[in-house]
């Protein structure tokens, strides 16, 4: 099922994987794995410091993927797309 949630943008996290790194309304940090992307998130990859303190509204899902370097079947929060929220 996909989800949203709202927050401002932190920046992208390489490693193994890229993360979609955000900070919620409460003040939480969250983190998204970046795996199947649209358009709108491949736009923020491309130059993620463009963003950065920016409010945005993301879709979500969670998912079950096959990741080597996690040791194979792990389940994921992936980020699917991105809206900006401009005031």
């Amino acid at each position: 099922a996909v989800q949203t949630k709202e927050g401002t943008f932190l920046g992208i996290e390489e490693g193994d994987y890229a993360h979609w790194m955000m900070r919620t309304a409460d003040g939480g940090e969250v983190s998204f794995f970046v795996l199947n992307p649209d358009a709108s998130v491949e736009k923020v990859l491309e130059s993620p410091d463009k963003y950065k303190g920016k409010k945005c509204r993301i879709q979500w899902k969670s998912s079950m993927e096959n990741l080597p370097e996690a040791g194979g079947k792990t389940k994921v929060e992936q980020v699917l797309s991105v809206e900006w929220l401009t005031k």
